[in-house]
């Protein structure tokens, strides 16, 4: 969005009201249960973490927020910080010391939520798996082309995903189906020969 439409969004933002509707999400699921979530969002994916944002303070949970921006200024960004009660921070990067340091920082019982391109998300992951989250206190919403692969059980290679059910193997050309389990070992989703 260009610098003068977010000025223009701004002002509505604050002088109209709006609703922003949620698309069902695992993280609503527990969501009584919740202490607290720690966001850690790409400045471009902000706008679509709002409703989430909102329906986690209506439900009095503790947030805390962190937004990857190189503008620590903007007429949207001070609207966002204002109904969020200066509940965001800014930082230039996620690096990975900076976001383990975070990370331990946090009290049992802490979710995550990461919102931003896929890199930035598996980056995120691996740190937070490190540090002893596990894959149900971790959220996320990706942007971007997935990097997602798919690894072929006859030859031991990698394949690009094509989202599809069914791939040829690029190396082997074996047909393989593409099953719905994702190895966090091997970073890929599983490629099993086709039996017809």
């Amino acid at each position: 969005m260009q610098e003068r439409n977010h000025s223009h969004l701004a002002e509505q933002l604050q002088t109209q009201s709006f609703e922003l509707n949620c698309l069902e999400h695992p993280l609503f699921e527990q969501l009584p249960n919740y202490r607290k979530v720690l966001f850690l969002i790409d400045e471009l994916d902000l706008f679509d973490s709002l409703a989430i944002i909102d329906l986690l303070s209506q439900n009095k949970i503790e947030t805390s927020i962190y937004v990857k921006t190189d503008r620590q200024q903007g007429e949207i960004l001070n609207h966002i910080q204002h109904i969020t009660h200066n509940n965001i921070n800014y930082v230039s990067s996620f690096e990975n010391d900076e976001v383990e340091t975070l990370l331990n920082e946090q009290m049992i019982g802490t979710r995550i939520f990461i919102s931003g391109p896929w890199e930035m998300i598996q980056q995120i992951k691996e740190i937070a798996g490190t540090v002893g989250f596990t894959d149900e206190e971790i959220h996320y919403n990706g942007s971007g082309e997935t990097n997602d692969k798919v690894y072929c059980v006859k030859c031991y290679s990698y394949n690009k995903s094509q989202n599809t059910n069914e791939i040829t193997c690029e190396h082997c050309n074996t047909v393989l189906d593409v099953s719905k389990h994702f190895s966090k070992r091997l970073d890929a989703h599983l490629g099993y020969i086709q039996v017809k």
